[in-house]
């Protein structure tokens, strides 16, 4: 985060001041080899995130409920659970092992999901039609 100007003290430590997480509306960590975006719940404003080509095998976004783009292709998920994220608009999560998706009730949010085959392919974006499973 100290490279996006996110972490403001500039000290690499693996810690952050949940004040400069506030405001930020945008993040763009793809192929960066990262192996965990805990403390990603804090950034509550965000609306964008690309993550994809990294070693994330978790990716909570529970808290994101702004979030509008999610871009998490190429990474070791195996379950995603996007179904607070009820802004969602453009979501791309292929190329991860996922066995399990979690969407909202996407009916509500005037979204539909698109699905080549597996969830591996999983390719998410609004005016699409698929099948889809609401987790509850």
């Amino acid at each position: 985060m100290i490279d996006e100007k996110i972490d403001k003290d500039g000290v690499v430590n693996g810690r952050m001041n949940l004040d400069d997480a506030k405001g930020v509306t945008e993040i763009y960590v793809s192929q960066r080899q990262i192996k965990s975006l805990a403390g990603i719940e804090a950034f509550i404003d965000l609306q964008i995130l690309y993550c994809s080509d990294n070693q994330l095998a978790v990716l909570d976004v529970s808290k994101n409920i702004n979030l509008q783009t999610l871009d998490c292709f190429a990474n070791q998920l195996t379950v995603l659970d996007v179904s607070k994220n009820v802004d969602l608009l453009y979501f791309w999560c292929y190329n991860n092992p996922i066995k399990t998706i979690c969407v909202a009730d996407i009916t509500k949010a005037n979204i539909s999901i698109s699905t080549k085959d597996t969830f591996g392919d999983f390719y998410w974006r609004k005016g699409q039609t698929a099948t889809y499973e609401v987790c509850k």
